[in-house]
């Protein structure tokens, strides 16, 4: 009945289940209140639902069943169970709830604490400030006069050099400004000031939302269920989806309707911020928004280990400076003392022969 690929890995399926048909009847009816089968499983058996096709064929070939392959045989038994994929559905919504109602709630919290950091960080506004007015001193004349820059910008101080000092940038400029000026002092909170900006920018506005779609879009299609149980009177044995879900239902449809609330605040959140940063909501995800941020604070770090080094490096070659010149003057000192004592004056004597002589 089902064709060689799917019926092939049908059987892959049964292989791990390990359970009788009986058993996976009772498991499905029940909820499988005694957890014999994993999220997995239940996942890869949503991927082998009997089709209308197939059940209509099944129906056909009733009286044959006792001859069924193995891959047949277990999508003819999950046709007989009412509501099957339904109730799969919904045992495997129940399973991962929790897992998906938090991380659904982590990447909202991440990106509204993130929009608020960078709207309320003092030490983000005067390393901007910063950054424009030793830009504008640097491009003195009409390039000089600029209001504001793009925050791509920020990724690319890196790119100018000093002509007068090796290795050395204007990232490395600033960072040092920040680090040695008594009136930066405050801009050197800013790490920790945006320490959630690395969780934002791990956030996909275009993935939040299908996951929060889909989150309430299964949601609702138990509830839909729930009210087709309550018009139809089960005749299975041991059927437990009403009184489970109802329970269920019950305990989550707050949080549930919640998630898809705070998903609007955050959207709202979202737009405010990169409104206020000059660029266009419509046209800004998460990703790219705070990843700006993010790579910036990573240049920064960078930065601030390379300007050690070159201090560091610029130290010992001015050790190395002042040491030559030391040992220079020590030499000089005692040429100068072998010319004032008693064999100096036979040198100079002598010098004084050989210039004439020439």
């Amino acid at each position: 009945v089902v064709d060689a690929r799917r019926a092939q890995n049908c059987t892959i399926l049964l292989s791990r289940l390990r359970m009788t048909h009986r058993e996976i009847h009772h498991a499905v009816i029940s909820l499988d209140e005694e957890e014999r089968i994993s999220n997995d499983m239940i996942e890869q058996m949503l991927k082998y639902v009997p089709t209308v096709d197939e059940t209509n064929e099944f129906d056909r070939l009733h009286d044959q069943a006792h001859m069924f392959a193995a891959a047949d045989r277990y999508l003819f038994e999950m046709s007989r169970i009412p509501r099957f994929e339904q109730r799969l559905s919904a045992l495997y919504f129940l399973r991962r709830y929790d897992e998906r109602h938090e991380a659904l709630q982590q990447r909202i919290t991440s990106v509204i604490t993130g929009c608020q950091q960078l709207l309320e960080s003092k030490a983000l506004k005067q390393v901007l400030e910063l950054t424009l007015a030793v830009g504008n001193y640097m491009n003195k004349g009409p390039r000089g006069n600029a209001y504001g820059f793009r925050l791509n910008t920020l990724l690319k101080i890196g790119d100018t050099k000093s002509g007068k000092r090796k290795d050395f940038t204007l990232m490395h400029y600033i960072v040092s400004l920040i680090d040695t000026k008594p009136a930066l002092a405050s801009a050197r909170s800013l790490e920790n000031d945006l320490n959630s900006v690395n969780a934002a920018a791990k956030v996909s506005l275009q993935e939040m939302t299908h996951d929060v779609n889909a989150f309430t879009k299964e949601f609702q299609s138990i509830e839909a269920e729930l009210q087709w149980h309550a018009q139809n009177e089960s005749p299975l044995e041991g059927d437990s989806f009403s009184d489970v879900m109802e329970e269920f239902t019950a305990e989550v449809r707050k949080d549930v309707k919640a998630v898809s609330t705070q998903f609007e605040a955050m959207q709202s959140k979202f737009a405010q911020c990169v409104t206020s940063f000059g660029e266009v909501p419509k046209d800004t995800n998460p990703e790219e928004f705070f990843g700006i941020f993010d790579q910036f604070l990573g240049k920064m770090a960078e930065a601030r280990h390379e300007v050690q080094l070159i201090n560091k490096r610029e130290e010992e070659e001015e050790q190395k400076k002042q040491a030559a010149a030391a040992a220079s003057a020590a030499s000089a000192a005692a040429a100068a003392a072998a010319l004032e004592g008693p064999s100096g004056s036979a040198v100079l004597e002598k010098a004084g022969k050989e210039a004439i002589e020439l």
